[in-house]
């Protein structure tokens, strides 16, 4: 490890260090070797071509009692109100910083986050969705982000007060102890700077941590890193210090990235400079063959790796005789290509085309590219939509993205993103596709792991049925109503369901089926809670242009595509009294999806007396003026239940024997906080009453248990084999 910056005559003056050069001068730039004046060193202004004179090695020192002053990441003081002003007065950002500007105390700003991630969770790249990770891991002095910024003077930066120490991502030291005992307390080695601790007796000198740019590899750093240099030799020298971020690139632009772009410099357990992640490799994959890459003759860059398979024939002037194969070089020829058989040539645009090469150079017609001829398979576009969970992006060769599903089958080379549908959250590890020449896709990560389910998360906490309490959809968004229209013109309301995903309404099986027959899926009709006020819906309604390029916006239902029945229901006593629709797609309908426990959380056995609360319309203005009105129903498990009870039915009973859930309200769900973490799960699906009055409501009613094991099975079995189409 070469001495990065020449300190001379080291002398501590109003206690800022400064250097003196040749004795006219305070302080020599180590790159530049431009001499400044002591005014000229810490004072906020860039003087030295890589800012020498403002780094935090030669600024930081014991900060003197000032209630007036804000003192920056790097040491340099500053006015307190010039903070948070929206003007930059520190070199590093640190008086703007998020972390010290809100108007609430809260770990995180919003603003920062990428909506990609949850909450609260911080985006590493704030531009981007990648690295996402909890908001414990900020600040907790490790480096989680690869780029470093959950230890970055963005999320660490804290206002100084006398006589603390602060480190330069702004993170300060308390404990007075931890300074200059030869241990890097602060992941930048701030704390054991000379600045500070030349005056005691027990401490050992040793220069700044840095990682030097590695030359080998054929990697530099970019414009985007903050670095610094010095001259040795007539040699450039760059590097950066502890908890330096920087950014890779090739030295050569047309050679091949592989690895990560960024990373941080970190002091290992020796206490010198180490990169947090293994460096990127820069590989030329250039074609070097003088007979194909156009020294010797017309340019076929793809010839070398397609060779075994591709085929080039030679033509007759007027392109009908083509029947001689030949082998590059071509120097003088026209020529047409295609492959070895069950293979196709690729881009398409080559096909059944003839091509001149005169004087090693292709001689082409307007609009058309020099020849790139590949040799392989066309790769499945249904095998890239086996879960309903994500939607796949083609890239193309050229770059150019669309929607999978807009072709049948995809060339080799194509790679293919994923993005998970609306609440769904993103794992951490990625998941692509790649078309191999062999037709056949290569995945790289756990596709039934990437997109799981965002279950029982709603915005807005919650404070069914005759004389209940009116309340507002969007409190229970996984709510649905069902409309029938059973040989009518008009679809009339019928039942309730809950959204278990984007596409599954659980609800009771009587919904959907009599004692003899299932009903067909043209019957129904599914709104959502928050599109949910006629009971009746027009015959013309029928949601089909919600679907496909004429979809309409303003459509407000799903289509019924499948209805599954719970296998062991008993229509005779209303046991197992469960069943699924399967909706076709609506991109612009809101929905939430709730938790059931067994499903989406361990489960314990025995759930009795348990307060919750059923979600449903209001009967009586159901039957007056064609209305539904969301209202809601404090309900209680009135027995010693367990989820083995042979019967599979809870009893509930109102809080307010006036409110009563009525006939039309079966199918409507009964939930309550789930088992672990604060969100919303479904326990039960309203199946019967009992006791009914003379509205056709009652107080104590019936529900079928959601979470008994076989129920479970049930929906799992049915939700599976629609959702994942491929096998394994």
């Amino acid at each position: 490890m070469f001495n990065r910056i020449t300190l001379v005559n080291l002398v501590i003056l109003l206690g800022i260090l400064f250097v003196l050069c040749n004795g006219k001068c305070d302080f020599e730039c180590p790159f530049d070797k431009k001499c400044l004046r002591l005014s000229a060193l810490c004072n906020g202004r860039k003087e030295c071509s890589f800012g020498e004179d403002e780094l935090y090695v030669n600024c930081k020192y014991p900060i003197i009692s000032r209630p007036s002053t804000f003192y920056c990441a790097n040491g340099v003081p500053i006015f307190k109100s010039q903070i948070c002003n929206k003007i930059i007065d520190c070199i590093d950002q640190s008086d703007e910083s998020p972390a010290i500007c809100k108007e609430e105390e809260i770990k995180l700003d919003l603003q920062i986050q990428n909506s990609k991630c949850e909450k609260p969770q911080l985006a590493c790249q704030a531009s981007t969705e990648e690295d996402c990770i909890s908001a414990d891991k900020i600040c907790d002095d490790k480096f989680d982000c690869p780029n470093g910024r959950d230890e970055s003077i963005e999320m660490c930066m804290q206002v100084l007060k006398y006589p603390y120490f602060q480190c330069g991502n702004g993170k300060i030291i308390y404990n007075s102890s931890q300074l200059c005992d030869n241990k890097y307390d602060c992941l930048d080695g701030t704390d054991e700077l000379e600045t500070h601790c030349q005056y005691n007796e027990k401490w050992e000198r040793k220069q700044p941590v840095t990682c030097e740019e590695p030359k080998r590899n054929n990697i530099k750093f970019t414009s985007n890193t903050t670095m610094y240099a010095e001259k040795e030799n007539n040699e450039t020298h760059y590097f950066v210090y502890a908890g330096g971020v920087v950014q890779f690139e090739c030295y050569d632009s047309k050679e091949d990235f592989k690895g990560k772009k960024w990373n941080v410099c970190k002091i290992d357990e020796n206490g010198n400079g180490k990169w947090l992640n293994d460096l990127p490799e820069c590989v030329d994959n250039r074609n070097k063959n003088p007979g194909t890459n156009g020294d010797l003759g017309c340019r076929l860059d793809t010839y070398d790796h397609y060779s075994e398979n591709l085929r080039i024939w030679n033509c007759s002037n007027d392109g009908e005789n083509c029947v001689e194969k030949i082998k590059p070089p071509l120097t003088n020829a026209n020529v047409k290509f295609s492959c070895s058989k069950n293979l196709m040539l690729f881009p398409e645009g080559l096909r059944e085309k003839i091509y001149r090469c005169r004087d090693k150079e292709w001689k082409l017609n307007s609009k058309e590219l020099p020849p790139k001829p590949r040799c392989g398979k066309m790769c499945s576009t249904s095998e890239l939509y086996c879960l309903d969970s994500m939607e796949p992006k083609c890239k193309k060769r050229d770059g150019t993205t669309t929607k999978c599903d807009q072709a049948p089958s995809w060339e080799p080379e194509t790679t293919v993103t994923y993005d998970c549908f609306p609440e769904y959250k993103e794992s951490n590890s990625k998941f692509t596709s790649k078309c191999l020449n062999n037709g056949n896709w290569n995945h790289s990560g756990n596709r039934d792991e990437y997109c799981s389910i965002k279950c029982g998360v709603n915005d807005h906490e919650a404070l069914l049925a005759l004389n209940a309490p009116e309340t507002e959809p969007h409190l229970s968004p996984w709510s649905v109503a069902i409309y029938d229209n059973n040989n009518t013109n008009q679809f009339q309301y019928s039942c309730g369901g809950v959204l278990i995903r984007h596409n599954f309404v659980l609800t009771a099986a009587h919904c959907v089926s009599d004692e003899k027959n299932n009903f067909g899926t043209n019957r129904f009709r599914v709104m959502p809670a928050q599109k949910v006020n006629v009971s009746v819906i027009d015959s013309h309604n029928d949601c089909r242009k919600a679907n496909g390029d004429d979809a309409d916006k303003h459509s407000e239902c799903w289509i019924v595509q499948q209805i599954f029945i719970n296998p062991i229901y008993d229509p005779t006593r209303y046991t197992s009294d469960s069943a699924l629709l399967y909706l076709q797609a609506n991109p612009f309908l809101p929905f939430r999806i709730v938790c059931i426990p067994g499903i989406h959380f361990d489960w314990e056995k025995g759930y009795a007396n348990r307060n919750g609360k059923v979600f449903a319309w209001d009967s009586g203005k159901r039957k007056s003026d064609k209305k539904l009105n969301f209202v809601y129903v404090d309900g209680i498990l009135n027995i010693a239940d367990n989820i083995a009870n042979s019967n599979f039915h809870i009893d509930v009973t109102s809080y307010n024997v006036k409110t009563t859930l009525c006939k039309g309200d079966s199918g409507c769900g009964f939930f309550d906080d789930c088992p672990n973490g604060k969100k919303m799960c479904l326990f039960g699906i309203i199946s019967t009453g009992q006791s009914m009055d003379t509205n056709e409501c009652t107080s104590n009613v019936k529900i079928n248990s959601v979470v008994h094991p076989s129920t479970v099975a049930f929906v799992n079995k049915f939700i599976k084999a629609i959702s994942n189409k491929c096998p394994k």
